[in-house]
């Protein structure tokens, strides 16, 4: 613990802390009465393609389970609980919670939120659609709709599948979204960023987002392309474009060769190793977790020079904590409360927090919650 008796050094801690942080740094539908999956239209119809192109050295299977029955379409997870949702319109619960390793907890409503579909996660919210150009912002902890957010995308006809992205509006974050055989990218506020691209891979059921893969950052679209309807493609985000690489998800142990459907998907850092949630629509939905690469900070950014880090836009948050301090400072003498000292404290805890995982979602929540405490003695002080 700092000890504010040194008023100076505490802050010039706080501050080598900071820079060394980031320095390193609803359409057509076909139900199967069996399965009872959301199957795009085109389903089975398209060949296997670029199935000789897959990669396959990345997919360790860490872990598989069964989910509570069928319909559970979207998997997305804050890395304490795993959730998925039901898009059926008939459905009795629209959310199920598991633990990390997949143990069923509960399931759940939230009053006006139905059939949503695949969702994302950007460190403090869950967001998805039920296929229109509205999407829900969710807080699925506390079982509360927080927001909606009207989108606005050229060429898209409704939000399916959706994955988090916090470098896009110049490190503000925003989402890639589309239907099945479209895809753009939008901010938070859902306004536009890329119109529709015309993606030359269909039939994406859900999507996710990958900085830590090699060559990245990519996107993972988990399509019902090919003879298993399972298949998920890579996406390079400085190109625009699908790399060639595939995997097909058959390979999990207990899939259904007959009625298994792609659904959702969901990454997150498993322990050190990045990890793609691919949800398999069938009788019970089938949730796989494939490693995909160890999760290192160079991997994310090339180092620069510390004070560089300060400049770029996606350092919105470490900017925000950073003028915060400055501000604290001034108003500080030596001589420090013990009730201001324990915030301070709490904010050097979210500060170290953030400076140990290379992952972005969560490194930028913990700044924005060293940045609410700041505020909230700013205001006391």
């Amino acid at each position: 613990m700092f000890t504010m008796t040194n008023n100076a050094q505490y802050f010039f801690t706080f501050f080598i802390l900071v820079v060394l942080l980031f320095s390193a740094s609803t359409s057509a539908q076909t139900i199967n009465e069996q399965s009872e999956a959301d199957i795009c239209p085109s389903f089975k119809s398209i060949s296997a393609k670029l199935q000789s192109e897959s990669s396959e050295g990345i997919w360790d299977i860490a872990y598989q389970f069964s989910a509570e029955g069928p319909g559970q379409y979207g998997v997305e997870t804050d890395g304490e609980h795993i959730y998925t949702n039901d898009w059926r319109h008939d459905a009795t619960y629209t959310f199920w919670k598991y633990t990390m390793d997949g143990t069923f907890i509960e399931s759940f409503n939230i009053a006006g939120v139905t059939q949503i579909r695949d969702m994302a996660y950007d460190g403090t919210y869950f967001y998805g659609s039920n296929v229109s150009m509205t999407l829900y912002v969710m807080d699925l902890s506390n079982k509360t709709l927080v927001d909606t957010i009207s989108v606005t995308c050229a060429g898209i006809s409704g939000v399916r599948h959706i994955a988090y992205d916090p470098e896009l509006d110049g490190g503000n974050g925003g989402f890639w979204v589309g239907n099945w055989n479209d895809l753009g990218a939008i901010d938070m506020n859902g306004n536009e960023i890329y119109a529709n691209i015309g993606p030359t891979i269909t039939s994406i059921a859900g999507s996710a987002y990958d900085p830590y893969t090699e060559g990245g950052p990519y996107l993972w679209m988990f399509t019902q392309l090919g003879s298993n309807t399972v298949d998920i493609y890579q996406f390079e985000i400085a190109s625009q474009t699908f790399t060639g690489v595939m995997h097909d998800c058959s390979d999990a142990p207990g899939f259904d060769t007959y009625y298994g459907v792609a659904g959702g998907a969901a990454t997150y850092d498993n322990g050190g190793m990045f990890t793609l949630l691919a949800d398999i629509q069938q009788d019970p939905n089938l949730i796989v977790a494939y490693e995909l690469a160890p999760v290192h900070a160079e991997q994310l950014h090339p180092p620069v020079a510390p004070f560089s880090a300060f400049i770029p836009a996606r350092y919105a948050q470490l900017a925000r904590v950073t003028t915060l301090l400055a501000e604290v400072r001034a108003m500080l003498s030596d001589d420090v409360p013990e009730d201001v000292q324990a915030t301070l404290d709490e904010v050097e805890m979210h500060v170290s927090n953030a400076s140990a995982t290379a992952n972005t979602i969560y490194a930028q929540d913990q700044l924005r919650t060293a940045g609410e405490l700041l505020e909230y003695l700013l205001a006391t002080l």
